[in-house]
């Protein structure tokens, strides 16, 4: 496990280095031909500054230039414009290009009785020489001046390059600091990782002993589908008689309501009744007032006799019934109304 940690690790950073590398590829190329053309301007700078015993024309030597002036003076030595073009300022050029002076005027006194003719030519041509050597020393300040104003442009160059760079350097610090704290938690991941492989051993072990409980609960999952079943089909069954008995509740409702009718018919027929029954109660009334008169009177007449007043209780002992009946009557009555 270790292992393969380390190989992601390190085929993570190759990534990021590879993918970092496409992205600054197209800047460090251009840094670096800034610096190579740099380079090439300082080396082409000193090349002119520099004080050699040459001449810049063709890298020609001064005593290979006097060998050829010989020659063209033994050429042309019949012509008179050839001669009328000498000049007697020459000395101070050349004394510039061969840097001895007391030498040189020496061997020129030296030289003029025996070979004017030659040491004239000689002039000519080093005057010829001087000034396109004069002209082109113009020309390479100008180039000089030309390179070093690029060399300015491209120091400027450089230099936002070079803030970029540090840019770059402090999101490459950034990057490796968010590394190191990645690095961290993935050394906090593989010991959480190695706790959880322990983990896993005792669940290995442990999943036997699971499985075989778990076959142990499918057969009572089993059973217990069964069971489901048998109750089901009871619970259908329970359901047609529920049915049945809902429409048994209906029959039951509607005789119920058949009976209530007739029963509605006969308490108004009931009702019809009691209240003849209560006209002839008061025509009952009535009649045991008249006869109560009669009797009053009956009493009045006999009042002086002990039959007579033995009479008279058992009479209103009567009375008393008759009263008592017709209260229940009326009890009766108001307690049908109410229904």
């Amino acid at each position: 496990m270790n292992e393969e940690w380390k190989t992601q690790i390190m085929n993570r950073i190759k990534q990021r280095n590879i993918y970092q590398n496409e992205i600054y590829k197209d800047m460090l190329c251009s840094y670096n031909k800034l610096l190579d053309e740099k380079k090439e301007l300082l080396a082409i700078i000193a090349s002119f500054t520099t004080n050699n015993n040459y001449f810049p024309i063709n890298n020609i030597n001064y005593s290979l230039l006097l060998n050829q002036a010989v020659t063209l003076t033994k050429q042309h030595s019949n012509n008179d414009d050839f001669l009328t073009m000498f000049n007697s300022n020459i000395d101070y050029n050349v004394n510039q290009k061969n840097g001895n002076d007391s030498h040189y005027s020496t061997n020129n006194a030296l030289s003029q009785p025996v070979n004017t003719f030659l040491n004239n030519c000689e002039h000519k041509l080093l005057k010829k020489e001087i000034v396109h050597v004069i002209k082109e020393k113009n020309k390479d300040k100008e180039i000089i001046s030309l390179l070093k104003n690029n060399l300015i442009e491209k120091d400027k160059v450089l230099n936002i390059l070079n803030k970029e760079n540090k840019v770059l350097n402090n999101v490459i610090i950034k990057n490796e600091v968010k590394l190191l704290k990645k690095k961290k938690t993935l050394s906090k991941s593989k010991h959480m990782l190695n706790i959880k492989n322990k983990e896993l051993k005792l669940y290995v072990n442990n999943n036997n002993f699971l499985k075989n409980q778990i076959e142990l609960k499918k057969k009572q999952n089993r059973k217990i589908f069964k069971e489901y079943d048998y109750l089901k089909q009871t619970c259908f069954k329970l359901l047609k008689e529920t049915y049945e008995m809902k429409n048994y509740k209906k029959k039951i409702t509607n005789e119920y309501f058949a009976l209530r009718k007739e029963f509605y018919k006969k308490k108004i027929e009931n009702e019809n009744l009691l209240k003849h029954l209560l006209k002839f109660k008061n025509s009952y009334k009535r009649n045991l007032k008249k006869i109560q008169k009669k009797t009053k009177q009956k009493i009045k007449k006999l009042h002086t006799t002990n039959k007579v007043y033995k009479k008279k209780i058992i009479f209103f002992k009567k009375k008393k019934v008759y009263v008592r009946l017709y209260l229940n009557k009326l009890r009766l009555l108001h307690t049908n109304e109410c229904l």
